[in-house]
């Protein structure tokens, strides 16, 4: 194991160890010593928060339910550490999310319903989001692969089941919509480059002077509406043709367009030169910068 993660896994279980020691007290004082006054000032009516109706579900003591949550965290690290398996680690993480949500009701409930705090439910919800934040920083890699496991099976149980009731080309013109606009959001692009962007050495490669960080590109015929430029790189394209741009706009051929074969999982496309001419193509490219090799496909009219 290397430093790092030694540093990683000793912060983890000081952490998980605070935690049940917290859970602990509050179990304790819940069935032997209940707290009334625990601090003064804004801290100070712990009673009102502990013996609310809130801290009990289905008859068991939240304190309790804290601990169990924080003995399975400690489980599930030391599952990991030891035996390296990606599912301890996705369990690691559905835990430690379900653990944020929940700290963060309860935060809710004392600050907006209650309307009193206590220090030591406040001390496990930030327990809560350390334990979150750090989980999925030390293993960065395996998270990544779980987020993206989980947006395909999304994907194909839900959206593309949805998206195949929709026209085609009104799906493929609504990606290009959508696509432009998260392009043009800087917080958007990060989000989708922090999930989908790859690099690695041995994909990189260089073609006379041009770079090409990935070799996986969009050609022409998707894009023509220029409405990718910004967005593809965050989502890990090497290269991008956009067009067919002719010298005028041009509607291209009559409804449908576009169509779908599922049997043999291919389109059917009759867009005939679609694309809104060269003038206002230019316009949209001019002053932007691209991060990848852009290329533009040209009609001849």
């Amino acid at each position: 194991m290397s430093k790092k993660k030694q540093v990683f896994g000793f912060i983890l279980l000081i952490l998980v160890l605070a935690g049940i020691s917290d859970t602990s007290y509050l179990t304790y004082k819940h069935y032997f010593e209940p707290i009334g006054v625990c601090l003064t000032g804004i801290f100070g009516n712990c009673g009102a928060v502990l013996s609310s109706k809130y801290s009990i579900i289905f008859g068991v003591p939240l304190s309790i339910l804290g601990l169990v949550h924080y003995l399975w965290m400690g489980v599930l690290l030391w599952m990991s550490y030891t035996l390296g398996s990606n599912l301890y680690k996705r369990f690691a993480f559905i835990q430690s999310a379900l653990g944020v949500v929940i700290s963060l009701y309860l935060t809710y409930l004392q600050f907006f319903i209650i309307k009193s705090l206590c220090p030591y439910c406040l001390f496990s919800a930030l327990l809560s989001v350390l334990i979150y934040v750090l989980v999925r920083k030390e293993w960065h890699d395996e998270y990544k692969s779980f987020v993206l496991a989980k947006i395909e099976i999304v994907y194909k149980l839900f959206a593309k089941p949805f998206f195949f009731i929709l026209p085609a080309e009104w799906v493929h013109e609504q990606a290009m919509f959508w696509g432009e606009l998260v392009g043009n959001i800087s917080v958007k692009k990060l989000l989708f480059h922090h999930l989908f962007s790859f690099k690695h050495p041995i994909l990189k490669q260089k073609i006379g002077t041009i770079v090409f960080e990935n070799p996986v590109g969009l050609s022409a015929g998707y894009d023509y509406m220029a409405a990718f430029t910004q967005v593809l790189p965050s989502i890990g394209f090497g290269f991008e043709t956009i067009g067919t741009i002719s010298n005028h706009p041009f509607e291209g051929n009559k409804k449908p367009r576009l169509g779908r074969l599922p049997k043999s999982q291919s389109l059917l496309v009759n867009k005939g030169f679609r694309n809104p001419g060269a003038d206002a193509t230019i316009k949209k490219l001019k002053g932007k910068m691209f991060e990848f090799p852009l290329g533009v496909s040209i009609g001849k009219t």
